[in-house]
């Protein structure tokens, strides 16, 4: 993948976590919604959970909501990433989840 263009992140820290925008790998992140006091669960993995509706990225750590991202008169970003904070994160799952509208079946 590139190492430049606009992508999201969630960006995990020891104790927190929040979405995140960033241009670069190596560059700053703009943070795009507040930080989550994430549970304490010392020798546990994480599990990061992702879903798309038709207007809205959900993002969230263990069951935890980070936030929600309107997709309305944003540029469809083909990445989304994860950023660990000082140091290594354990994470057990990833789940990325896209919702459609149910469509009509013929009687």
């Amino acid at each position: 993948a590139d190492d430049n263009g606009v992508r999201l992140a969630i960006r995990l820290e020891r104790e927190t976590a929040r979405l995140v925008r960033r241009t670069a790998d190596r560059g700053s992140s703009q943070p795009i919604s507040e930080p989550v006091t994430l549970q304490d669960i010392r020798e546990q993995p994480r599990v990061l959970r992702l879903v798309r509706d038709a207007t809205h990225w959900f993002a969230f750590v263990d069951t935890q909501l980070l936030g929600a991202l309107t997709l309305a008169g944003q540029p469809e970003l083909s990445e989304f990433r994860v950023l660990a904070e000082a140091g290594p994160a354990w994470i057990s799952d990833v789940e990325v989840e896209e919702l459609r509208p149910q469509t009509a079946t013929p009687a």
